[in-house]
């Protein structure tokens, strides 16, 4: 499906349950609301143009054939829930400007295999990334000041992490069920 460069939002549900493989989302496209895209279980490919500001809560949720997502800049807050149980997706991709990472986002994602943080992230929230057990990274975010509870829980490939200097609020259980991780520095 291509949509047309008319096209500036998506509502709530608008491709719910929908057997859509790929969507071509056009430049000028600025707000994806939630649930936008929720079950569409053959979704493979929905690259987001840059112009995307606003990203709903579960706008993507249990899209299980979603392999990689990167998150334009231009969305500072992504919402609750936005790529929960997305079964296939392996790899995640945040540009410079994303702020914040509400809660569960990426929570239940058992191939994300790959995270990388932009430095303009400050705040990861309650269970992110929580039972994605193949999760790993390079390294969290140079601004990060907040890591919420539970946000790598169970995340069972994570075998060292370095806290960034500003961090202030580490929450309980943020790597709660890490069973590989030797050191946190």
């Amino acid at each position: 499906l291509t949509l047309p460069s008319t096209v500036k939002t998506i509502h709530t549900q608008a491709f719910y349950h929908s057997s859509l493989s790929v969507v071509n989302l056009p430049e000028g496209l600025t707000t994806i609301e939630d649930s936008a895209f929720i079950m569409c279980a053959r979704l493979t490919t929905a690259d987001l143009p840059s112009t995307v500001t606003y990203i709903g809560e579960s706008a993507f949720s249990e899209c299980d054939r979603l392999t990689s997502v990167t998150i334009p800049g231009g969305v500072e807050i992504v919402r609750t829930g936005a790529f929960n149980s997305c079964d296939r997706l392996t790899s995640v991709t945040f540009e410079e400007g994303v702020k914040i990472l509400q809660l569960q986002v990426f929570q239940d994602c058992p191939m994300l295999q790959t995270v990388r943080f932009a430095d303009s992230i400050t705040s990861i929230n309650y269970f992110c990334f929580s039972n994605c057990p193949l999760l790993t990274f390079d390294r969290l975010p140079a601004n990060l000041v907040q890591l919420g509870q539970g946000v790598f829980y169970n995340c069972t490939s994570i075998t060292s992490v370095t806290l960034p200097e500003g961090v202030t609020d580490v929450s309980a259980g943020v790597f709660r069920g890490c069973s590989a991780l030797e050191t946190v520095f």
